[in-house]
């Protein structure tokens, strides 16, 4: 079964009604920033709730993964506040223990 940690949160956009291209080209930023290589951060999706709200569903390849880039998530999060008023109000995060392609056949 898959270890990997599933970090989903909720950002408001509190300055500008969210735009999707300028937020595809920040993500590939902070990717190249954080985790250059994908050994830790395997993926992450982004999905637009309403014209001010998105989420966001991270993949990482484990709990200790993870907390190893922990401080350059959290720098990351105040950067996205302070440049663009994107700030976080949910955040829901835990051990992967079921995978649908993993158990269907």
């Amino acid at each position: 079964m898959a270890e990997q940690f599933i970090l989903n949160s909720i950002w408001k956009h509190e300055k500008q009604p969210i735009e999707e291209q300028t937020l595809r080209d920040y993500l590939a930023v902070i990717k190249s920033e954080l985790d250059p290589n994908g050994e830790l951060w395997l993926e992450n999706i982004w999905y637009k709730i309403d014209d001010y709200t998105h989420g966001s569903i991270s993949y990482y390849a484990s709990e200790a993964a993870y907390t190893k880039m922990l401080d350059r998530i959290e720098a990351q999060r105040n950067v996205a506040d302070d440049l663009n008023g994107i700030i976080m109000v949910h955040e829901f995060k835990g051990e992967v223990f079921a995978v649908m392609s993993e158990v269907y056949s």
